[in-house]
């Protein structure tokens, strides 16, 4: 028995070389009938999917005389049928789950295999495929031709149907995990608006036992100290791979504020020789150029690009700080989106405001609680990944 044929890893009672063979040697690719423009309108009875709208919401529809006439006459995906993208960003795939709706000819295929496939597993091999004629091109489309001679390695039905129910479950909890990180996510959203004060100076929600007026200061006011940032030369060598982490824009994440990993480190000669300067820990880096709008607290001493502006020996608590200027600055991005500003002055930077409890413990209340709920963020961000990486390394072992 050849081990090419049998996967590395694979359910007990099974042991019989897997075949290889041509999706066409068990199917055809069927399409639903064309539908014209005319054929179409923004708002009807059933769905019509497009390429550009395929696995989101529809944006046009036809009639339900066409439908069932189209419908009983033309080819029609059966439950369960895997939906594949054949332009655009190919191989996309959706379950047709057995509503009324209606897909584009030739964008928009499935393979008519009559049940010599279980739906479930050839799901998952749509996720690794290698598309005959695609590897290394240029072509953004999947012909029917690319289809049927693409190679696939098949057990028995049994063995497929036990592959398919147990990556249907893996997906079902990463499903899940990334419904509950996105229900995380619009929390924090929803939080950052109403416990940080408007220009009203009273939050709409705030911890119990805190009754006082905010109060407006500008970001020079936050900070003892400012720092800016610049490039030791690349060309002198004894400048670079020390122990001082110096900072550019790419090092640090838009929504992540903490724990940034620096990629480069600069000696102490680069430091007494260049714009730069080391910058206390506990500081906040600014991006005010290239990624206008990034920031973190930074838990060690660093030294930056000249695309940072650091606020240093802070006025305010640290982790009320940094989410209080996430907030302002979200809302600027939020007003030159759609213009050519790409970034914004020191200068102007320090003199926008920002609105503070004047009471510490309403800041650290506020600062701990955005802080926890980031570091349940991130746990599940993690596991997240974890479980992505654990389906990839899954594939790999019970596929062939």
């Amino acid at each position: 028995m050849s081990k090419k044929n049998v996967p590395m890893l694979r359910f007990e009672g099974f042991s019989d070389a897997w075949e290889q063979r041509k999706l066409g040697d068990l199917g055809s690719v069927a399409m639903n009938k064309r539908i014209f423009k005319d054929q179409t309108s923004e708002n009807g009875e059933v769905p019509f999917f497009k390429i550009g709208t395929f696995g989101s919401y529809p944006d046009a529809f036809i009639s339900r005389e066409l439908f069932e006439e189209y419908k009983s006459k033309y080819p029609y995906p059966e439950v369960g049928d895997i939906l594949i993208s054949a332009s655009g960003s190919i191989g996309r795939t959706v379950v047709y789950q057995g509503e009324d709706e209606y897909f584009q000819d030739s964008n928009i295929v499935w393979l008519k295999h009559n049940g010599h496939l279980d739906n479930k597993f050839l799901q998952q091999f749509y996720s690794i495929v290698k598309w005959q004629g695609l590897e290394g091109s240029t072509i953004k489309r999947l012909y029917n031709k690319n289809i049927i001679d693409t190679n696939i390695k098949v057990p028995t039905l049994d063995e497929q149907n036990k592959l398919g129910v147990f990556f249907e479950q893996l997906d079902y909890t990463l499903a899940l995990h990334q419904r509950k990180l996105e229900q995380l996510k619009r929390l924090k959203q929803g939080f950052l608006q109403v416990l940080f004060a408007n220009e009203t100076n009273v939050p709409k929600m705030r911890f119990a036992g805190f009754t006082e007026e905010w109060e407006q200061r500008k970001v020079v006011q936050i900070a003892k100290d400012t720092y800016g940032g610049g490039t030791p030369k690349t060309s002198i060598k004894k400048f670079w791979n020390g122990d001082i982490p110096w900072i550019q824009s790419s090092d640090l994440e838009t929504n992540r504020l903490f724990n940034v990993s620096p990629k480069k480190r600069i000696t102490d000669e680069a430091v007494q020789k260049s714009a730069t300067k080391i910058i206390p820990s506990n500081s906040i880096a600014i991006v005010t150029r290239v990624g206008v709008g990034k920031l973190a607290l930074m838990s060690f001493e660093y030294a930056t690009s000249q695309d940072f502006l650091s606020l240093s020996e802070l006025q305010v608590d640290p982790y009320f700080g940094i989410y209080s200027l996430y907030t302002m600055l979200q809302k600027d991005l939020n007003n030159i989106q759609g213009t050519s500003i790409k970034g914004m002055t020191k200068s102007d930077l320090l003199v926008k405001k920002l609105t503070v409890p004047k009471s510490i413990e309403e800041q650290e209340k506020i600062g701990i609680f955005f802080k926890q709920l980031d570091d349940t963020l991130a746990l599940n961000q993690n596991k997240l990944s974890q479980l992505k990486n654990l389906k990839k390394a899954l594939l790999q072992s019970m596929f062939i």
